[in-house]
Formats: structure tokens, C-alpha cells, sequence
């Protein structure tokens, strides 16, 4: 019997853990739902009908404040740009980034997709698929031919073309496809019985190997067919963008990425470079805050047609963007004066504190917190707290911070005077890494 005594025991400790069961006939009481309906919950039953919520009231109140016309609609949809009219949904234009046989694209996309064949070809070789013999030999053979074509003095594919992005290096895109084509057959022609035709092989070999007669390795062929691409596209979009003169300052941009598409899937603006484009493309006139990238945002009916439907116009306008905007908008207005966000920084002694900043939005302050330091840092930054002295809960050793945590501990930012007014930050351009610094940076999962 002694045996069932440590598992009853156990039994018994689960069952006082259990939490006890809801009370399945309690329900909110209405005086509390009435309070929470006050500020929010217009999705709820019982909500009053045709309220505005509190939000949407400072949203609608922020909109009309604003005055004037909106700007135009930007809709980034894998490699197709539209632009529609804010006020009726008219398209004012739609271009595309790729899939055209008449700009380029296929010619050095096909080169650059070399590389990729090579190494499917090997797995699938590996994965015992016989087939790989008789594929391998059409790549071959065509190689070959667009060697043959791309070697032609007249009437070549390039002067026939006449890409503009690509005019003043026309003699150093003809070499390179050359040496892109003269390295795979000479490749091809090296793997005898096909031994050594595996992933590792291509990789090694022809992805990053090097000899006399082929100095530059394969990955930089494809790279830089990869970018003379982007780089024509992204003339091309912004001649047709910069013809329409629009309004990029009060313009309402939306990038529609999907992750695990093969175009510009990126969630951030740091990986996607359509953010980039366009800012580029309205002369650095469109605002940050008014690029919105919304993975899950739907493709409506209309979105492509002439004529955006008026429903699908107030979706994209009004519950996709407007939100995202006027959210930040409102918080920074409304909260702007909280003093619970910190900033690691080094002040006059060269000392590390965590100063705050007045002069930050809160919403950019809480989001910052949150991605740097796994919350919101508390209170308003005053005290002398040190880094690595566990002076606070947030507090940690600078030195085992990753290098993009610690950027703002190490000299790029100083406290300057503001006399009563507090202190405020002043953002310096980063400067290189001392030797002392690189040695600390070589630590295990930390990318250099």
C-alpha cells in the first residue's frame, strides 16, 4: 500500500490546482457593459447602435481636423503597382516590376536562374530521379545557343532591346552573360559520369569555386543579374510614377506582401524594398507612417479594374489604412505625455542611464521598448541606473547585448542641455566598431 501513497498524493495536489469551473449562468453585468461601451466594444452584442466608438469619434475628429483632399491610393501587389483615386476609385495607373518579354527580364532572369537549375538538377540525381541526365543535356544545349546569340556583333539582342536602364553598360552586360554561359558549359563538361554532381559539389565547385581562367564566382554572376534586373524595373515603375505627379505627401500606401511568395514577401521595411522604391520614387516626399505593409489585407474583386469598386475603395481606405494611420496618430496625441518608455544611453560621464525622451511618440517609444527590451521600460529615466549593476529589472550587462540591441549604449547617442525643460537625445551616424568592440561582438548566434 505504501507504493500508492506518493501518486494519491500527487492526484490530490492536481485536483486542488484545478481551477474551479465558471459559473455557467454569471454573465457581465449590464452597469459594466454599459462603462466598457463607453469607450470601445462596437463589434459586441448590446452595443448601442449607429455610437461611434470613442476611437473611431478621435479618428473621425483627427480626419475632419486634417481638412482637404486625400491623396491617392497606392496598392503594391507583388510586382504590379496601382494607383487609384482617393475621391471616386478612378485607376490612375498600373505597372509592373516584372514578366515582360519586351523589357529584359526574361533574358537575365534566365541567366541568373542558371545557378538554381544546377543545383535542383543534382538533388533531384540525388533523390534517384533518372531524368536528371536528359534536363542536365537541355541546359547544356541551351546555354550554348544564347552564348552563340549573345556573341553576335550585329543586330544584337542588347541594341535591339535598347533598355534604357541599361544603355551606358551594354558592353559589360554582353561580357558578363558571356562568362555566366562560358562557366556552366565549361562546368557541365568537367562532371564526366556525374560523381561528383551533388548539391555539395555545385555549391563548392560552381556556386563559390574559383580558378585562373574564372576568377568570379557563380553567386556573384547571379547577383548581379539579380540587381541589373531590379534596377531596370524599378526605372521603369518610377519614369511611369513620376509622369502621373502625384500627391506623395498625403498619399495612402499599401504594400500587400505575402509571405512565402517568390516577389517581395518581406513583413518589415528593413527586408522588403518595395518600401524603399517607393519612398524613392516620390522623391523621399512620402512620409514613413503612410506606408502601411499589411500581409493579410485582402484582394478585392475590383482591385486591378478600371474602376475600383466603392466598397472595396472604403476597404482598402478605411479599415485597412486609415486605422493603421490614425491609431499612431491619436496615441501620439492622447498619450504623447507618458513618461514609461526608457532609452539606454550614455551620458556626459560616460555612464550608461536609461534617459528618456519627451520628444518621442510614445506609440514609436512602446514599440521600441518592446523589440529592444521585452517591455516597456518604467518610469521616466531620471534615476542612475547603471547597466550590468542590477540597479533595475530591465537592466543587463551592455556587453552581452547583440551588436543592433547595444547601438544606442555605445556613443551613438548623448544626453544634451535642455535646461528645465529635461534632456533630449541627439542621434549621431554610427560609427565603426572599435577592436575592443569586434572581440566582444564574436559571440555564439550573433551574426557579424
Amino acid at each position: 500500500m505504501r507504493y500508492l501513497r506518493l501518486p494519491c498524493f500527487a492526484l490530490s495536489l492536481l485536483l486542488l490546482a484545478a481551477p474551479a469551473a465558471a459559473q455557467p449562468s454569471y454573465t457581465a453585468p449590464a452597469e459594466f457593459m454599459n462603462l466598457f461601451f463607453d469607450f470601445t466594444g462596437s463589434n459586441e452584442p448590446g452595443y448601442p447602435a449607429g455610437e461611434p466608438t470613442l476611437g473611431q469619434m478621435l479618428t473621425q475628429a483627427v480626419i475632419a481636423k486634417e481638412g482637404g483632399a486625400r491623396g491617392p491610393l497606392v496598392l503594391v501587389v507583388g510586382s504590379d503597382i496601382y494607383v487609384y483615386a482617393s475621391s471616386g476609385g478612378a485607376r490612375l495607373a498600373h505597372e509592373r516590376f516584372r514578366a515582360d518579354r519586351a523589357s529584359g527580364f526574361y533574358e537575365l532572369t534566365a541567366i541568373s536562374h542558371i545557378g538554381p537549375a544546377l543545383a535542383y538538377l543534382a538533388q533531384i540525381k540525388a533523390n534517384g530521379d533518372g531524368r536528371w541526365r536528359a534536363r542536365l543535356a537541355s541546359l547544356q544545349a541551351h546555354v550554348a545557343q544564347v552564348r552563340a546569340l549573345n556573341e553576335r556583333a550585329a543586330d544584337n539582342w542588347l541594341d535591339r532591346l535598347n533598355q534604357p536602364a541599361w544603355s551606358a553598360r551594354k558592353a559589360q552586360i554582353r561580357n558578363r552573360v558571356d562568362y555566366a554561359c562560358a562557366r556552366t558549359l565549361d562546368y557541365i563538361a568537367a562532371l564526366g559520369d556525374g560523381e561528383r554532381f551533388t548539391t555539395a559539389g555545385v555549391n563548392d565547385d560552381f556556386f563559390n569555386g574559383t580558378s585562373a581562367l574564372y576568377p568570379i564566382p557563380f553567386v556573384n554572376v547571379m547577383i548581379g543579374t539579380f540587381m541589373l534586373e531590379a534596377l531596370r524595373g524599378a526605372a521603369d515603375v518610377h519614369d511611369a510614377l513620376a509622369r502621373l505627379q502625384l500627391d506623395w505627401p498625403r498619399a495612402m500606401a499599401l504594400v500587400m506582401s505575402r509571405a512565402g511568395s517568390n516577389v517581395s514577401s518581406g513583413l518589415t521595411e528593413g527586408t522588403n524594398w518595395l518600401v524603399l522604391f517607393l519612398k524613392a520614387a516620390s522623391g523621399d516626399t512620402l512620409p514613413d507612417d503612410r506606408i502601411k505593409i499589411v500581409p493579410y489585407a485582402e484582394l478585392r474583386a475590383s482591385l486591378g479594374e478600371a474602376q475600383l469598386a466603392p466598397e472595396d475603395l472604403a476597404y482598402y481606405v478605411e479599415r485597412v489604412w486609415g486605422p493603421l494611420f490614425y491609431r499612431k496618430v491619436v496615441s501620439d496625441q492622447v498619450f504623447a505625455s507618458i513618461a514609461a518608455a526608457g532609452r539606454l544611453c550614455r551620458d556626459g560621464g560616460g555612464r550608461h542611464r536609461p534617459v528618456h525622451d519627451p520628444h518621442e511618440a510614445f506609440a514609436a517609444r512602446r514599440a521600441r521598448d518592446a523589440l529592444e527590451h521585452g517591455g516597456v521600460l518604467d518610469g521616466a529615466g531620471t534615476g542612475a541606473q547603471e547597466l550590468g549593476r542590477g540597479g533595475g529589472r530591465h537592466s543587463r550587462p551592455d556587453r552581452g547585448l547583440p551588436v543592433r540591441r547595444r547601438r544606442l549604449s555605445r556613443g551613438d547617442a548623448e544626453v544634451g542641455s535642455r535646461g528645465a525643460a529635461g534632456t533630449r537625445l541627439i542621434l549621431r551616424r554610427r560609427k565603426p566598431p572599435s577592436r575592443r568592440m569586434r572581440r566582444h561582438s564574436s559571440l555564439p548566434g550573433i551574426a557579424r
